[in-house]
């Protein structure tokens, strides 16, 4: 697997292509926005085409459900936003967020192997009753048809206690607090979405790609 550097050496931001299950992700890699969110709304705004993907080595001002903050210290985290194909039917979105959730520790644990990992309700991801990773779905509903469909994922990669500690967070934790070791961001985001695709599209009612298989791809 190639490596990939999430927002480490361009202080400007880069776009590139990324090719993982068959979809290309039209890249936007940058080092800081107030959220991936907005910024991947205003994208969208602008004709973005599904698929877009926002990372950012930090966020000024980033965001969970009903208006919390999400702390998002510069190279600590995963923060990621991404434009994806609307379905049919807002009905085809039902367990989205419990789906992307068991997703997501599915392809944690070939990293952190098994820990504690549990599914708060309605969209968080707990190790050991703390809060690990976000996960949010934004959408826009014009005359009852689904007009915008965004995900976004806050993930706790490589923050320590005393990160927590002074955002007066105790209830929140980071993987490598749990592994005792720094957690690779670049190579992680490769996997998770390889594995994402494929639910997305089956949950959806989405047809998948010729080829596209449900292998995963790990880490070396």
């Amino acid at each position: 697997m190639n490596e990939i550097n999430i927002a480490e050496n361009n202080e400007s931001g880069c776009v590139s292509i990324l090719h993982v299950k068959n979809v290309t992700f039209q890249w936007h890699d940058i080092p800081s926005v107030t959220s991936t969110m907005d910024y991947a709304a205003e994208l969208l705004d602008n004709g973005a085409a599904p698929w877009t993907l926002i990372t950012a080595a930090a966020q000024t001002a980033g965001r969970g459900t009903q208006g919390r903050d999400w702390l998002s210290l510069d190279k600590k985290g995963l923060y990621l936003s991404l434009i994806l194909p609307l379905p049919d039917s807002v009905d085809n979105l039902d367990g989205l967020t419990v789906a992307t959730a068991d997703i997501l520790i599915e392809s944690l644990v070939p990293f952190t192997g098994q820990l504690d990992y549990a599914v708060k309700l309605p969209n968080d991801v707990l190790i050991g009753g703390k809060k690990v990773a976000g996960i949010l779905y934004e959408t826009k509903i014009g005359g009852g048809i689904l007009q915008s469909l965004i995900f976004g994922l806050g993930l706790n990669c490589n923050q320590c206690a005393d990160d927590f500690g002074k955002a007066d967070l105790d209830e929140a934790t980071s993987l490598s607090v749990e592994m005792g070791r720094a957690f690779d961001r670049g190579a992680f985001l490769r996997v998770f979405l390889s594995r994402y695709v494929p639910m997305f599209r089956s949950l959806t009612g989405q047809v998948q790609a010729a080829g596209d298989s449900e292998d995963d791809m790990c880490p070396s």
